[in-house]
């Protein structure tokens, strides 16, 4: 499931502020997406509690995922409505809702899925492609301090690699 779309431009900072390693413990990046969302990205290597955390702001809605470190999307997830209306929309909406199991296990069960009856496949090379890509910009913009737009063309200096 997709909950934003494409990225169309990073920014991005990293440094190594905590741990003696050879490589940065802390990240900082804003992204700007195709449809004119933000999203703003912080990851470190250096806090005393780990945990992750998604966390979307929607017109009517504020949804944030539990604190398990390396799992956001698992249960349990918090959903603040703005309104009672809002609310009663949401618990509409989940009232048949059952939660599946996410990560690798669900990403196994969908590939098998897929090969199993010929459906599309779950995750695609383009998939990738952009995962990878998006790396690469993030590590181009914190490298050179520079606002990089997404899709990266074939003449920008992280297209084939980071070296």
């Amino acid at each position: 499931m997709r909950v934003l779309g494409p990225v169309a431009r990073v920014f991005a900072r990293t440094a190594t502020r905590v741990n003696e390693i050879e490589t940065d413990d802390c990240a900082v990046a804003s992204l700007l997406m195709a449809d004119g969302a933000l999203a703003a990205l912080s990851v470190t290597l250096g806090a005393a509690e780990e945990l992750s955390r998604l966390r979307f702001c929607f017109e009517a809605l504020t949804a944030e995922s539990s604190h398990a470190p390396y799992q956001p999307a698992a249960e349990p997830w918090t959903l603040i409505p703005r309104s009672e209306a809002h609310g009663a929309r949401i618990a509409a909406a989940l009232e048949d809702f059952l939660p599946e199991e996410e990560g690798f296990a669900r990403q196994f069960a969908l590939l098998h899925g897929a090969i199993a009856t010929g459906g599309p496949l779950p995750v695609t090379v383009e998939d990738s492609r952009r995962s990878i890509e998006l790396a690469s910009a993030l590590y181009h913009s914190a490298a050179t301090a520079t606002d990089v737009a997404l899709p990266l063309g074939q003449g920008h200096p992280t297209y084939h690699g980071w070296l």
